[in-house]
C-alpha cells in the first residue's frame, strides 16, 4: 500500500469528514518547523525525512523517515519556534500500521 492508496481508501470510506490529508512533496516547511522545534541534539535532525500527511484538525504531521526500515513518525507541532525536548510523536513501522492508527484515531475522536 503507498501514501496514495491509503487516501483513496480513506476518502472512499469516509469522504470529506476524514481529518488527515497528503501533503505536497514540495511542502517543505513542515520538515522546516520540526527540525525548529526538535533541534540539532535530536537523532531525528539528522536524518532525511519527508512530511508525508498532515491533520487538518491538529498540529500533527506525519513524516516518512529515510532509514533502513520503512518508518513514519507523526508529530504533533507546535509552531512555538522553540526547541522542545519532548516533542510528542508516535512511530509506526510501515504504511499499513499508519492506516490503522489513523483510522482508529479517527473513531475514537471524531466519529
Amino acid at each position: 500500500m503507498t501514501i496514495e492508496e491509503m487516501f483513496y481508501y480513506f476518502d472512499d470510506k469516509y469522504g470529506d469528514k476524514f481529518n488527515w490529508g497528503i501533503i505536497s512533496y514540495r511542502a517543505s516547511h513542515f520538515v522546516e518547523e520540526f527540525k525548529k522545534e526538535v533541534g540539532d541534539n535530536d537523532p531525528m535532525f539528522q536524518k532525511d525525512i519527508c512530511a508525508v500527511a498532515r491533520s487538518y484538525s491538529a498540529g500533527d504531521v506525519l513524516f516518512w523517515v529515510d532509514d533502513e526500515k520503512d518508518t513514519y513518525r507523526i508529530y504533533h507541532l507546535t509552531y512555538s519556534h522553540k526547541e522542545d525536548k519532548f516533542l510528542r510523536f508516535v512511530e509506526m513501522e510501515n504504511i499499513e500500521k499508519v492506516k490503522e492508527f489513523l483510522e482508529r484515531q479517527f473513531i475514537d475522536e471524531y466519529l
